[in-house]
């Protein structure tokens, strides 16, 4: 009986890596999905750069990422922070809570841009993930003001 178990756990453990693989985009789509507002930071500076709140600036925002393109891949270690991107919802109407009580954005999620090289972390809830992105999108980011 015990050698049906590990060979249960050990045949799904591989099955289960790849189902949670497969769908990288539908998790990048969904990262940035219902995004609210984003705070743009310089790394060295904690004061806002700029803010992107009106919802088709936000559209046109993500449409320039192309999350499709961007591929698995670790920054060098000595890589330069350059940018923090902060992402913000309203936070889910919880069970006795009005719909018409005041609602808050509540940071969901952030990613941070390297100099001159064009890698992300994206950071959402204790989950961090670091991209390789296009060049074109690393220059976007960069250049975004």
């Amino acid at each position: 009986m015990r050698k049906v178990y590990k060979f249960v756990v050990l045949f799904s453990i591989p099955i289960l890596l790849i189902a949670c693989s497969v769908d990288k985009d539908a998790d990048l789509d969904s990262a940035f999905k219902g995004t609210q507002k984003i705070d743009i930071f310089l790394s060295h500076n904690k004061e806002v750069l700029t803010t992107i709140s009106d919802e088709r600036d936000i559209a046109d925002f993500v449409k320039e990422l192309r999350l499709d393109d961007w591929k698995i891949e670790k920054a060098s270690a000595d890589a330069t922070v350059e940018k923090q991107f902060k992402l913000y919802q309203t936070e889910t109407v919880k069970i006795g809570k009005s719909s018409s009580d005041k609602k808050e954005l509540k940071e969901v999620g952030k990613f941070i841009t390297y100099q001159d090289i064009p890698y992300v972390d994206l950071h959402i809830k204790n989950i961090k993930l670091s991209f390789k992105v296009p060049e074109e999108v690393g220059a976007y980011l960069s250049n975004y003001k």
